[in-house]
């Protein structure tokens, strides 16, 4: 405990408030860094499957093999890196609502008459989950390439 003994209680409450601020800052990182990624596996979805209709000739088989293993690999990768953009997501809003409770957020009195947040503040770690659920987008664009790909072109 070495360092932390040694601060003062307003020193202490301004390590609180920087990790506060960081984490606050990575999750917003974090969950713009998911839109993105879905935002953009699902415009290279939706222009591959645009293209693809818009040719004439039958594709091969090599061909369709080959743009089937593209839109697999393009979806496990948005699977993959949702899966992992939740975790971290989880972590940092759980690691935000200890700095909430350690400051003093939710206990009355300390700001405000009444504590400054609500219960149901401290569930914050479990919403925002939608947006895992939007990577079922992504799965769902990678199934229509590929019923275009081999039902329809």
């Amino acid at each position: 405990m070495g360092l932390v003994a040694a601060l003062t209680p307003g020193e202490k409450a301004e390590v609180l408030r920087e990790a506060f601020n960081k984490h606050a800052k990575e999750l917003l990182a974090i969950e713009d860094a998911q839109q993105k990624l879905t935002t953009v596996l699902l415009a290279i979805l939706g222009a591959g499957a645009s293209f693809v209709a818009g040719t004439k000739p039958p594709l091969s088989t090599g061909a369709r093999l080959g743009l089937s293993l593209v839109v697999v690999a393009t979806v496990l990768i948005g699977i993959v890196y949702t899966k992992r953009r939740n975790n971290a997501r989880l972590a940092t809003r759980q690691l935000l609502v200890r700095c909430e409770e350690a400051l003093g957020f939710h206990e009355s009195d300390q700001y405000t008459a009444g504590p400054l947040y609500s219960a149901e503040l401290k569930d914050f770690p479990l919403k925002g989950s939608w947006l895992g659920l939007i990577n079922w987008l992504v799965i769902a664009a990678g199934a229509g390439f590929l019923l275009l790909v081999w039902l329809i072109q």
